[in-house]
């Protein structure tokens, strides 16, 4: 469990965040780092941690069903504009790297 310092600071650095996902985007991010005097490393330490916090929660909500198609065979994985088609004899390896490599955000 979190100490409750650390969550707060979470917190504050999220609210950030949000303000500039909010705010007027024809500033730059630094400038508008310096115009509220928050430290512009890391605002971007924190942005990307919740970016990637996000990435990390997928829930059904996140895929859709696509219909059947008569002239594929094998499954489709869709999730976030991400499509992974597998054959009817899909290797299982080639899958697990695939996977592993989303996980890593490396896309």
């Amino acid at each position: 469990m979190p100490k409750p310092f650390l969550e707060e600071k979470r917190q504050e650095w999220k609210r950030y965040v949000e303000q500039w996902e909010a705010a007027d985007q024809k500033i730059s991010m630094a400038r508008w780092c310096k115009e509220r005097n928050i430290n512009y490393n890391a605002f971007l330490y924190w942005k990307e941690r919740f970016r990637s916090g996000d990435m990390r929660k997928v829930d059904r909500s996140s895929f859709r069903e696509l219909t059947h198609s008569a002239t594929t065979t094998g499954i489709t994985l869709e999730c976030n504009q991400i499509r992974i088609q597998l054959a009817e004899n899909f290797d299982a390896a080639t899958l697990r790297r695939c996977l592993q490599i989303l996980k890593e955000g490396v896309c």
